[in-house]
């Protein structure tokens, strides 16, 4: 199988309402996402997708979080808006704009930190 991989970041606030810990304060974070897509076969311009069709994908679901308190946006205002959550919705959202019966979405990580990092994958 071909992969290409793109990554785009955003910065926002969340809090963790129903954590025991720190976390349940209101904190903010760099957050980092990357997306691997994949095919069996290239497209006949020789590519598995165009890596700009990706990383646009990729960027405007990053700006629907960029500079917000995410437990105020969609789905999170009724999910807790942890990594791993993050990163299921990014995997689905991918699928929907760049998924085909070609191209597959193979997985999404989600970094809130350099060392704290969640992925949804197939």
């Amino acid at each position: 199988m071909y992969k290409i991989m793109a990554e785009a970041s955003f910065s926002a606030a969340h809090q963790l309402v129903r954590h025991p810990g720190k976390c349940r304060a209101l904190h903010g974070h760099n957050w980092r996402v990357q997306a691997i897509v994949g095919a069996e076969t290239l497209d006949d311009q020789g590519m598995v997708v165009d890596f700009s069709v990706l990383k646009k994908a990729l960027g405007e679901l990053c700006d629907r979080f960029d500079h917000l308190m995410v437990n105020e946006v969609a789905p999170f205002d009724r999910i807790p808006p942890t990594a791993e959550n993050f990163a299921k919705l990014f995997f689905d959202e991918l699928v929907i704009r760049v998924g085909t019966n070609r191209v597959q979405v193979i997985a999404v990580r989600v970094w809130e930190t350099d060392r704290n990092v969640a992925e949804y994958s197939i």
